[in-house]
């Protein structure tokens, strides 16, 4: 995310869109993401999400403001295709990543539809069990932790996540089924089952908390929410009965 910011982002960083206007001779040889189709993707989502927030944020929502705030920090970091350690994808994103902030975008977009106007009920025939200041401010801090992600590490990677279950300290106990879920209220995602029994790496995109769940019969046990961002792996363990 270093580097000489571009008069467009200049404009995103003001509170403009997202949506890249024109192509851009980076160093290193790299363009402007329009030769990528993933970052195309990731940057179009990005306006979105900002598209949707910036009236909020006028009203005086302040969770609403930043949301456009980190927003534009992340197109910032796509636009310079990388920073941090340089740990950035030439070719762009990983499709993981774009469908991530697709699914954002989706859900802030029906529930604004939902409540049309800042605190009021939903509009008939669109009842949501979630209100949209709390998804301006889960979302706030989820594009946070991807902005300090992208600030360490580089912009659009996945984090190393690896889970396992545990009996009586070290020792791993074998048979759970392994899930995990970083989503918000169920509404941008569902549950993830992992590959493999006791012991798998999972690459998950930056996010502010993900929960994990182990399975064996009848049993179930949970842990979390545990933050997925900011460091080069992450490690998850559930003690089990």
């Amino acid at each position: 995310m270093r580097g000489t910011l571009t008069i467009p982002m200049l404009v995103l960083l003001a509170g403009g869109s997202a949506y890249p206007q024109k192509r851009y001779e980076k160093k290193g040889g790299y363009r402007f993401p329009e030769d990528s189709l993933a970052a195309r993707d990731a940057m179009r989502e990005l306006g979105r999400i900002q598209e949707i927030a910036k009236p909020y944020c006028s009203s005086g929502e302040k969770d609403a403001c930043t949301v456009v705030q980190n927003a534009g920090r992340l197109a910032q970091g796509l636009n310079g295709y990388g920073g941090g350690g340089g740990a950035y994808q030439a070719n762009g994103p990983p499709r993981e990543y774009s469908e991530n902030l697709q699914r954002m975008a989706s859900v802030l977009e029906s529930l604004a539809a939902s409540h049309p106007d800042k605190g009021s009920a939903p509009a008939p025939g669109r009842a949501s069990s979630i209100s949209l200041d709390a998804a301006f401010a889960w979302l706030s801090q989820d594009l946070e932790a991807k902005a300090r992600d992208c600030q360490s590490f580089g912009m659009g990677r996945l984090v190393p996540v690896k889970v396992r279950t545990l009996r009586a300290g070290p020792v791993a106990d074998p048979g759970w089924e392994l899930f995990y879920n970083c989503s918000f209220g169920g509404m941008t995602g569902d549950e993830i089952r992992a590959p493999g029994l006791t012991e798998t790496t999972v690459p998950i995109p930056p996010a502010a908390r993900c929960m994990f769940r182990a399975r064996r019969g009848g049993r179930e046990v949970q842990a979390g929410p545990i933050p997925v961002f900011d460091k080069p792996s992450v490690t998850v363990e559930i003690s089990v009965p």
